[in-house]
């Protein structure tokens, strides 16, 4: 009977040192992983949909060509088109073999020399590039395919690109865009998900004033004046991830 006594309170001890250090193990798991979802801020994706189309170009609508650059079989050219309203404005063209094609405004006639035509890559796709202005505050790029001798628009932007880097490290570049005055800044994010380009608004899913991006921070203002409170993030792939807070 006084063994069977002793093996009872063994046991009971057992069960009394095993309990808490079970318990403390599940709580400090449930403490950081909160602790990650108040510092990170998620982001909601939406697809970009590209609504400018390349169109057929008729000879006869052109007035000048302005400047023409040669990529292997495609040239791409800029002109000023006939009966146009603005004498300024400068289009975009293409041409594959004897067809000609538009897609769409690359600048003003006083920026040309802005205007810059190039080969390059993005999310892993062959592109060309075109840049252009009609303004300081006033951008073109199109990243256009050629898939079987058509050309069309991958994607268009019409705000300045802060940045085109692997943010998260994942092998796929976001586009970094932001605009606005040295107070306000409203800045997006741009990248390839599931086989689509979508972007985020950063200003409206941190419902902020003002974000400022300098590479690879996101400077997220709350609310406006000078001493408004600020936050620093950077971009991972479970959202915007809390750096610093003052």
């Amino acid at each position: 009977m006084k063994h069977m006594v002793l093996l009872f309170l063994f046991m009971c001890l057992l069960a009394a040192g095993c309990s808490p250090a079970q318990t403390y193990g599940d709580d400090t798991s449930a403490a950081s992983t909160n602790a990650e979802q108040e510092t990170t801020i998620p982001l909601s994706f939406e697809e970009v949909k590209v609504e400018q189309q390349v169109t057929l170009l008729d000879r006869g609508k052109i007035k000048q060509i302005v400047k023409e650059e040669q990529l292997d079989t495609v040239k791409l050219f800029s002109f000023l088109k006939v009966d146009e309203d603005d004498p300024l404005r400068l289009i975009g063209g293409i041409q594959i073999g004897d067809d000609l094609y538009e897609f769409g405004d690359v600048g003003a006639l006083h920026y040309v020399d802005r205007l810059d035509i190039q080969t390059s890559s993005l999310f892993h796709k062959s592109v060309i590039k075109v840049e252009g202005l009609c303004g300081a505050n006033c951008p073109f790029r199109y990243y256009i395919t050629i898939e079987e001798e058509k050309p069309s628009i991958f994607l268009v932007l019409s705000e300045p690109v802060a940045d085109i880097a692997d943010l998260d490290e994942d092998g796929v570049e976001e586009i970094v865009t932001s605009y606005g005055s040295p107070d306000v800044f409203h800045t997006r994010i741009y990248t390839w998900r599931d086989n689509r380009i979508v972007s985020a608004d950063v200003n409206k899913l941190t419902k902020a004033w003002s974000v400022l991006y300098t590479r690879p921070f996101f400077h997220v203002q709350e609310q406006s004046g000078i001493d408004s409170a600020r936050k620093t993030y950077r971009y991972t792939a479970k959202g915007l991830a809390l750096v610093t807070e003052k």
